[in-house]
């Protein structure tokens, strides 16, 4: 952001919004199926909003109706949204984005869930304490309100698989520049590596001579 010196305008700059893909692939909880629920009575089902890899859309939470007679009932906003990883797997940070302060609890079990730890901001890494990951199936999420935008549930940390150029990767970047593989033009590029080399080394004892007769 800039301000014109003597002027009112302010200048922002944005960049394109373009694809940003992650080192780390995308959360194995991405597209798993979620659940609302109210006091541990379900809602009814609709598509989870929180692990489609939107991060701007703030997903409704369904109502909960118990009938009270035959022509009334009594609906609730939804206060857990509980997420399905599909098997026993484990965890070892959630980030959560739009949900401040929403405590989170994980187990194998719907009955056997555990806290896992709180955000405390918009957007937010949970670890658990001692940073040991917890095995768990199930991931719920207390809210209040709207669901969170999303919930990204992330087990230990793999390491990345290192890149590998092939004999035609090489070829394509080098052929721009006029350059293949063979002997004859690794020569060409040492030479000019050498050359270009001794012309510095040319030009520093140059400058070097003239400092001393200074």
């Amino acid at each position: 952001m800039d301000q014109i010196e003597g002027s009112d305008t302010t200048l922002r700059w944005t960049s394109p919004g373009d694809a940003y893909v992650s080192g780390a692939g995308v959360p194995p909880s991405r597209g798993r199926p979620c659940a609302f629920s109210y006091q541990g009575r379900p809602a009814p089902t609709v598509p989870c909003g929180s692990t489609d890899g939107v991060f701007v859309t703030q997903p409704g939470a369904p109502v909960v109706c118990t009938p009270t007679s035959s022509t009334n009932k009594v609906c609730d906003a939804s206060d857990a949204l509980t997420i399905d990883m599909g098997a026993v797997m484990p965890i070892s940070a959630i980030v959560v984005r739009g949900c401040d302060a929403c405590e989170l609890t994980v187990g194998a079990t719907e009955s056997s869930l555990t806290a896992f730890g709180t955000p405390h901001s918009d957007v937010a890494a949970v670890i658990p304490a001692g940073g040991r990951a917890r095995s768990g199936r199930y991931v719920q999420i207390a809210i209040s309100g709207g669901a969170p935008r999303e919930v990204s549930v992330w087990g230990p940390a793999t390491k990345p698989a290192l890149a590998t150029i092939t004999a035609k990767d090489s070829r394509d970047l080098m052929a721009p520049f006029g350059f293949s593989r063979t002997s004859k033009h690794r020569d060409v590029v040492i030479a000019i590596a050498a050359v270009l080399i001794a012309l510095v080394l040319l030009g520093l004892s140059f400058a070097l001579g003239r400092r001393r007769r200074t």
